[in-house]
């Protein structure tokens, strides 16, 4: 059969495999929504990516179906179906860590085995490799977050070892398993690499640990065939980047386990609110062209392959290392954002807590600052008085005050400096004709409980200041008195 017929009908397949695997998600819920103007306006499904195995699969039976010998590649097989399927176990449900650890190690040992690497003499090189491995291929899995990052960066892999399979008189790896890949990406990218908010499909763990699978076996067999390890420039960018964020990680003492979104591309996308195609275009771009450049370029000898990796590695890294110096400090400010409380709660149990405490101290009052008083912006406090409490007679020459009555009863009483006598009185209850009054600046006045458990809400501009003055009755009359 013609090649690209063969691709033409595994394209059509893997279309309807997508398909078919958004009715699964949609039935077993693996949704997120997107909504605009109060009405839902994209649908994504999660694990998307599971279209990267499932190409394999189809391509191993494609392979059997036509009479090709595949017997090499089955440990490798094994292995995906194994790194992959507890992926997507975990769309539906947690797996402890060290049941899924111990599962990629073994994934990774039959990978190993089917590159013909089992050396069990030289045993502890092999434990380094597959630490290393498994290492390599969860941090190309942790690459993910925003559209079209894992499904247009593993095209771009996927392509350069196409084109590096073509330029050997004995390939590395069957070509067909190679165009197959590229083939699931290209479907997957079609419903994932659209702008922030449009896809139609993420890749999920399943996607992106299984891309990854998939790209260091084929990394791994290229080595292999050349005795070249720095074909893993194929790889500088996602490299770099994931290397320093998690040396940056363990200097701010951070698990380094923990979810975050401290990768370049991440704060571009959303602290810089940049397009995520086109911050997925740039990763892609540059990838392509350190990689072109690798095959086409530089002479194929291991000194000057060896001089070029470090040489754009050390670039990548001064680059890296200067954008997160000049932005990093808004993903901080991220992070504080998110440990500030949406809203001061005003509950019954809180002025209920308030009372007893004002009951239990000297003066019999108790305060609660809301918001933000601690910036100065303005003062809005909760104030627990009893009716034996005294408030001295005061006045706030720069700004007015609201007084709320939430709870109780109370009177406020308005004071005429000149006559040195109270003008005015106004009673406050959450139930009575008054809840509340705004005080006008400058003016003398203070407030009186009128039942236990009475709590009132002030509220003035401005940075907290000490009554300077108050009116104090002396010898049958008020006297201003400066504190």
């Amino acid at each position: 059969m013609n090649t690209w017929v063969l691709y033409i009908i595994i394209a059509v397949v893997l279309v309807a495999a997508e398909l078919v695997y958004f009715r699964v998600a949609d039935k077993y819920n693996l949704v997120e929504k997107q909504k605009e103007n109060g009405h839902i306006s994209t649908i994504t499904r999660r694990g998307g990516g599971v279209i990267f195995l499932l190409s394999i699969v189809i391509w191993g039976l494609m392979m059997l179906l036509l009479g090709n010998e595949i017997l090499d590649y089955i440990p490798f097989l094994c292995g995906l179906l194994l790194v992959a399927g507890i992926s997507f176990v975990e769309e539906f449900r947690s797996v402890p860590e060290s049941v899924r650890v111990a599962i990629h190690f073994v994934a990774m040992g039959l990978m190993f085995w089917g590159m013909g690497v089992m050396y069990w003499n030289l045993w502890w090189k092999l434990l380094i490799a597959l630490i290393v491995f498994v290492g390599a291929m969860n941090v190309i899995g942790f690459m993910d977050g925003i559209n079209g990052i894992t499904a247009g960066y593993s095209f771009v892999v996927l392509l350069s070892l196409f084109l590096l399979n073509n330029q050997f008189d004995e390939p590395f790896m069957l070509d067909s398993l190679l165009g197959v890949s590229i083939l699931g990406v290209v479907v997957f990218g079609f419903y994932n690499f659209r702008p922030g908010g449009k896809a139609k499909a993420f890749a999920g763990s399943v996607g992106s640990v299984g891309i990854s699978f998939i790209i260091l076996f084929a990394i791994g067999k290229l080595i292999i065939k050349t005795g070249d390890v720095t074909w893993l420039a194929f790889l500088l960018v996602y490299g770099v980047d994931g290397c320093l964020t998690i040396i940056h990680q363990a200097i701010k003492r951070k698990g380094l386990g923990r979810a975050h979104r401290k990768h370049a591309y991440q704060l571009m996308a959303n602290e810089l609110e940049m397009n995520h195609v086109v911050v997925s275009v740039i990763y892609m771009t540059i990838q392509l062209i350190i990689s072109l450049a690798m095959i086409y370029l530089v002479p194929d000898t291991l000194e000057a392959h060896w001089t070029y990796v470090i040489v754009v590695a050390l670039v990548l890294s001064v680059a890296y290392i200067l954008f997160m110096k000049k932005y990093y400090y808004l993903y901080e400010l991220y992070l504080r954002r998110l440990k500030q409380k949406t809203c001061d709660k005003i509950t019954q149990t809180l002025l209920g807590r308030l009372t007893s405490q004002a009951k239990a101290s000297p003066g019999l009052q108790m305060n609660y600052e809301l918001g933000n008083a601690a910036k100065g912006l303005s003062q809005r406090t909760l104030n627990a008085i009893e009716p034996e409490s005294v408030v001295p007679i005061h006045r706030h020459q720069k700004s007015s005050e609201t007084v709320v009555c939430l709870r109780g009863r109370l009177v406020v009483e308005f004071y005429d400096v000149l006559e040195r006598r109270c003008i005015e009185t106004q009673e406050l209850s959450p139930n009575g004709a008054l809840i509340a009054l705004n005080i006008t600046e400058g003016q003398w006045h203070t407030v009186r409980a009128l039942e236990s458990g009475t709590v009132v809400l002030l509220v003035k501009d401005g940075r907290y200041e000490a009554i300077k003055q108050t009116l104090v009755y002396t010898n049958g009359h008020y006297e201003l008195v400066r504190n």
